[in-house]
């Protein structure tokens, strides 16, 4: 499927109309339709406001839009390969360690 098309459907499925996008992101309806269409017009941050709208993944549509390719994101789906196994108390122990290791290499006070 086409990511203008896909859009469409995500609008079209959350219920909201162009005008009521234009008032949650500031993308104009013409804008809107003309992405919706196949003519590449938004920004990365306009989609990033389209997925928080339509409670879609950030990430998904960055890849759709060609914004991110697998290869991009390779790094980082090794690092949470296996987050799933993890609990929520886990988690934040190795959140706490990242931070306290990005905090010492950066000097952050």
């Amino acid at each position: 499927m086409e990511f203008g098309s896909y859009l469409k459907e995500l609008r079209e499925q959350s219920g909201l109309t162009m005008a009521e996008i234009h008032l949650l992101c500031g993308i104009t309806n013409s804008r809107l339709n003309r992405e919706e269409n196949g003519k590449r017009t938004l920004k990365a941050d306009e989609i990033k406001k389209l997925a928080k709208a339509y409670n879609a993944s950030t990430v998904f549509l960055f890849q759709m839009a060609g914004l991110l390719d697998n290869e991009d994101l390779a790094e980082y789906q090794q690092c949470f390969e296996n987050l799933n196994l993890l609990n929520n108390e886990e988690k934040q122990v190795i959140q706490s360690t990242i931070n306290l290791l990005v905090k010492n290499k950066v000097g952050i006070k």
